[in-house]
């Protein structure tokens, strides 16, 4: 004869409903308490991100300047421009939303002409999305042959900023939870990033 036996351990149970409930009550308050910090985590990675993508393009200007001995020029596109749009942004422009286009030049602070093959497009950089780059003046930015900024005789900064997908066209914010950066250019043509300070408006 064959006796049978329980599967079951002495004292061994599974989770009540009651026990699962609390469980996905706990579970729901503690994401719910860290969602925002999250979200800020996300948005900020996304500020620095593109501020050091900015970053590495002017420097990459500026080395293509001292390389090429002449003129490199660093000019917004407009904030509407297709993501293949070789041109300049029409009006004089602080506005680096739609991105940003790298170019020889014949001449400083000169728009990028498709009919120049001499100076042709170095690199193109589409708009970031979710960041507004705010200079704090308008106009096309020139490194000459020794690789200085022509036309500054002080500091050109850029703040990078984020900015909600349903605000576009407007400058983004600077909050303690997800602070700006700057990039910030010395008239001798090096550069770097640092955060925005807390107030500062982001253009």
């Amino acid at each position: 004869m064959s006796e049978h036996q329980s599967s079951h351990r002495p004292g061994s149970r599974g989770f009540t409903l009651v026990e699962l409930v609390v469980v996905t009550a706990v579970l729901a308050i503690l994401a719910t308490i860290a969602m925002p910090n999250f979200t800020s985590l996300i948005r900020r990675n996304q500020v620095t991100s593109h501020a050091n993508s900015l970053l590495a393009d002017i420097q990459y200007a500026r080395s293509e300047a001292l390389a090429q001995r002449g003129f490199v020029s660093l000019c917004p596109r407009a904030a509407n421009a297709g993501a293949a749009d070789q041109a300049c942004a029409e009006d004089a422009s602080a506005n680096f939303d739609g991105g940003w286009l790298i170019y020889g030049a014949a001449a400083a602070h000169t728009a990028y002409n498709d009919s120049d093959e001499a100076h042709p497009v170095l690199r193109l950089t589409a708009s970031p999305g979710k960041v507004s780059l705010r200079r704090d003046a308008a106009g096309i930015l020139t490194f000459n042959a020794r690789g200085e900024l022509v036309g500054n005789q002080g500091e050109t900064v850029i703040a990078v900023c984020f900015k909600p997908e349903s605000e576009q066209g407007e400058a983004g914010s600077n909050t303690p939870a997800v602070p700006g950066k700057q990039v910030r250019i010395a008239s001798s043509g090096r550069a770097s990033v640092s955060t925005l300070p807390a107030g500062a408006t982001c253009g």
